[in-house]
């Protein structure tokens, strides 16, 4: 688990993977390309550069077909978010 900022209550990081993948699968199909992802991060107001994204999602891609699926992504959430909760 890990805490929010304000430390009162626990957030479960894969529940928190699990939204977040829903957000960025756009069109339902159950992977998320390069594409949605920077569709997604326009739309919540941060336009990062398109080749830094890509090039985060090469990190993520565990089977470099291009595309992420679902258990990649929330496998590579739920252990950054247990690293930034100290491991716990």
């Amino acid at each position: 688990m890990v805490q929010n900022k304000k430390g009162r209550q626990n957030i479960d990081p894969h529940d928190m993977a699990e939204k977040m993948y829903k957000y960025f699968d756009a069109d339902g199909d159950g992977t998320v390309s390069p594409d949605e992802i920077i569709s997604a991060f326009q739309n919540i107001g941060k336009n990062w550069n398109t080749d830094d994204i890509r090039s985060f999602l090469e990190t993520i891609d565990a089977d470099g077909n291009g595309t992420i699926e679902k258990d990649e992504f929330i496998a590579f959430i739920t252990k950054s978010l247990s690293q930034a909760d100290g491991g716990h």
